[in-house]
């Protein structure tokens, strides 16, 4: 039984619309012309409207890209929570990359982009990490710092520092992919790159 109210469902599909105006205009124009007036005045909507749903245009496409993955992971049986701490990392990694495909190369490419700072994870501290699984840097420190309080990683960094090292590797992995248009596999690389990263900071038992 759908239980969503009127407000709700409106309030859903205006997000949608906001959303597909700046699809739009980044598949046409580029990052360079993504901005709150161009995406009102492709959606027909008032910059209050997208202000009361967003608070910027990168907070728009980091909703889309990082909260909407929620909903995919769920629609796909995504579960890593039985698995050894750098599995879950890995395996997650491997879901965010199928993904990044799914939203397709055009839209990924106008995304990465050093102009987009919404793409900066390096002032993360464990006071000022959000609450939503949702957030892929978010689940990195998560299962970092379970494994340090477990004495699994090696001290020469701490759980945050190498999950921000983590997401810098998956997005250069990304980057690499929208720069050969999607000829790279992003899982062997995740496996690959990520793998040996993870290996090299835990603790070996004798």
């Amino acid at each position: 039984m759908d239980l969503s109210t009127p407000r709700s469902v409106k309030s859903r599909n205006t997000k949608q619309k906001i959303y597909d105006a700046a699809v739009s205009i980044m598949k046409k124009k580029g990052y360079e012309y993504l901005s709150v007036r161009n995406i009102c005045q492709v959606a027909g909507i008032s910059n209050g409207t997208f202000f009361y749903h967003f608070n910027t245009k990168e907070d728009l496409l980091s909703y889309y890209l990082q909260d909407r993955f929620d909903d995919y992971r769920e629609a796909h049986g995504f579960n890593v929570d039985k698995l050894p701490f750098d599995r879950q990392i890995l395996e997650y990694y491997k879901c965010y990359s199928k993904y990044m495909v799914e939203n397709g190369i055009e839209f990924i490419s106008n995304y990465y982009v050093p102009k987009n700072k919404a793409l900066n994870t390096r002032g993360l501290r464990n006071d000022t990490m959000a609450n939503e699984d949702t957030k892929i840097i978010n689940f990195s420190c998560r299962c970092l710092i379970n494994a340090e309080k477990e004495g699994k990683l090696k001290t020469k960094n701490t759980a945050i520092g190498y999950a921000n090292n983590c997401c810098t590797m998956l997005k250069g992995i990304i980057f690499d992919w929208a720069l050969n248009d999607g000829k790279v596999d992003m899982e062997q690389l995740i496996e690959e790159i990520l793998g040996s990263y993870l290996k090299s900071i835990q603790i070996t038992e004798e």
